[in-house]
């Protein structure tokens, strides 16, 4: 084993050490409330939960008492570790992250980049946040990781991952125009055709439970003009606050990766649609904790400026 992999194998290592040492006990987002309450339904047979979890974004559908999220998240990545142990939905999201962390590595040897890199995103303060709770951002970045690997490899794969990407939650169908942008740049219809078309059978998935069993079509998708000014000045700032200048410094390293400039560009809608979005999590007393929180529906585009 070389040195390169001693380094790497043993800050996995380092990684899961500390992880346990300061395990999760508890959730620390209300979503995740809901999700874990979502997953000890669909354990049972059931979509609806029960009435006394009414309140925070679970409401009065159309067949009973249902979140306001698509249950495919909380179907394909808690329910199994939810069967065994409450406390297991955290060991999974740290499993994810090592998964990315993996992803990232193989990615970074495909386009020539020296794989010790890969540690910027293993501790990078948000990726770490997240694997330490069981929202669907982190798993979304995987999604999103796994798609950009398989893609990269022009392996047919990429388009079932695809599919699970725009099918995690609402929103996260935005970064499936990456991939349906760069065939479209790179003139490989068999791909546009295919990623438009397991994009669009996900996210049908997505709001056929939305319309027909919950009621609402964008219970939580809501977008403004009066987001635009202050997301693009949070993001700018949180972007650039954890590494320094990543924003900059990683944009024109990508710029340099010939490979990836169609994937960069790709990114655009999926940049300005969240720039519409409804605001992210904020902590008023603090910038730094705001800069790690606020940067969950970014993570996609973080890994792709962490490989600039």
């Amino acid at each position: 084993m070389n040195f390169n992999k001693t380094l790497l194998s043993f800050s996995i290592i380092f990684y899961v050490l500390i992880y346990f040492k300061f395990y999760p006990l508890f959730y620390s987002f209300a979503d995740e409330r809901v999700y874990i309450i979502q997953a000890e339904s669909l354990l049972k047979g059931k979509l609806q939960v029960p009435e006394w979890t009414r309140g925070f974004s679970i409401h009065k559908g159309k067949i009973g008492i249902l979140p306001k999220y698509p249950p495919f998240y909380s179907l394909l990545f808690l329910s199994l570790p939810l069967k065994i142990n409450f406390y297991l939905v955290f060991l999974s999201s740290l499993l994810v992250h090592i998964l990315s962390f993996f992803l990232f590595y193989k990615i970074l040897k495909l386009i020539n980049i020296h794989p010790l890199y890969s540690l910027l995103y293993l501790f990078h303060p948000s990726f770490v946040l997240y694997s330490r709770t069981i929202m669907p951002d982190i798993y979304v970045s995987f999604l999103f990781l796994f798609t950009l690997y398989f893609h990269i490899k022009k392996s047919n794969f990429s388009f079932f991952t695809n599919f699970l990407l725009s099918l995690m939650k609402p929103s996260s169908f935005f970064y499936s125009f990456v991939f349906i942008i760069d065939s479209f740049l790179k003139k490989e219809k068999k791909n546009f055709v295919l990623y438009i078309f397991t994009t669009f059978l996900s996210v049908s998935f997505v709001y056929i439970y939305l319309i027909i069993l919950h009621g609402n079509p964008s219970p939580y998708l809501y977008f403004s003009l009066s987001f635009i000014f202050r997301n693009f000045k949070d993001y700018f700032i949180y972007l650039n606050l954890n590494y320094p200048m990543l924003l900059i410094f990683g944009f024109l390293g990508i710029l340099r990766i010939k490979i990836l400039r169609g994937i960069l560009l790709g990114f655009i809608p999926s940049l300005m649609l969240y720039l519409l979005y409804i605001f992210h999590d904020l902590v008023e007393s603090s910038l730094l904790l705001s800069s790690v929180i606020g940067l969950r529906y970014l993570l996609p585009f973080l890994t792709l400026l962490i490989m600039g």
